[in-house]
């Protein structure tokens, strides 16, 4: 290839790129997902008791699976981008064997613990 042939491969080249990387910004904004802000203080020491009593003994200490499945990684964050999300899971439960918690929890209560388990990735 001639000098100006390859110059016009390298801008496509990079042209393609941008447009690849503006899709895929563009994709997470419209999602919802944000960078979460980090629990601290009381809601941190509130979140942490709720999900040791109610989590902890299937999805393990730090999310990483007994019984249930494990919390850490970017699956579940992709299923439920938004805390909202993932409370509404916490409240119904599953099919396949997470009880219900809306009897037993608050719905920012929900909200507290799926922040927090997002904070485990």
């Amino acid at each position: 290839m001639n000098a100006r042939r390859s110059f016009v491969w390298q801008r496509m080249r990079t042209s393609v790129s941008l447009v690849v990387c503006a899709v895929l910004v563009s994709a997470c904004l419209v999602s919802g997902r944000t960078n979460p802000v980090l629990l601290q203080g009381e809601q941190r020491a509130q979140a942490t008791a709720l999900y040791t009593t109610h989590c902890s003994g299937c999805h393990g200490p730090a999310g990483q699976g007994v019984v249930g499945p494990r919390l850490l990684g970017r699956d579940l964050i992709e299923k439920y981008p938004t805390p909202e999300h993932q409370a509404e899971l916490i409240a119904t439960g599953t099919a396949r064997g997470m009880p219900p918690f809306r009897q037993h929890l608050s719905m920012a209560e929900m909200v507290l613990l799926a922040r927090f388990t997002q904070e485990f990735r």
